[in-house]
């Protein structure tokens, strides 16, 4: 029931429907709690508050429910440390600490790496993410070097939204060049 109650929690916060997203989300903390099912299993919960609030760009309250979360990472199966690490890595890139972004999608590159997931969907999407980081820490030439294979996989897989980013990363890298 508590799982139930967490992708229900996640449906809703695809769909953007955040006061929804968040009350299925405390109905899981509530029943983990009232079925004494430990608080490992609380960690992807928080995740997806933290996820609400950031979209909500409250930024200390998502802060607080990812250390929450971070707590039972080692608990987490590798899809979800992934997921954490994104989101997380999204967090601090909102809240414009670049460096700590960096460090973050870093990490996540290395979990991609031992959990052998190179080539993949998370692969391309950290990759991503750190070109936009490397581009916002005035870094152009290695932005552009992880920028080329993640649009070129996002522009074969036909992932719209990716493709899109990866044109503003490319045009960001071109302004800060001075390339108009």
């Amino acid at each position: 029931a508590p799982s139930i109650c967490a992708n229900i929690g996640d449906l809703y916060t695809q769909e953007i429907r955040l006061p929804e997203a968040a009350a299925w989300y405390r109905r899981a903390l509530i029943l983990n709690d009232s079925l004494k099912l430990g608080e490992e299993r609380d960690n992807t919960v928080y995740m997806g508050l933290g996820r609400v609030y950031q979209m909500l760009e409250e930024y200390d309250l998502s802060e607080e429910y990812y250390a929450k979360s971070r707590k039972g990472f080692e608990y987490m199966q590798p899809n979800m440390k992934l997921a954490f690490l994104n989101n997380y890595g999204n967090l601090q890139y909102f809240k414009k600490d670049y460096a700590n972004a960096l460090r973050v999608f870093q990490k996540m590159d290395s979990l991609i790496n031992e959990f052998d997931c190179q080539g993949g969907f998370e692969d391309y999407l950290c990759r991503l993410n750190m070109a936009d980081v490397l581009l916002n820490l005035g870094r152009t030439e290695e932005s552009l070097t992880l920028l080329a294979p993640a649009d070129s996989f996002f522009r074969a897989n036909n992932i719209g939204d990716a493709i899109y980013y990866a044109n503003t990363i490319r045009i960001g890298n071109l302004l800060q060049e001075g390339d108009m």
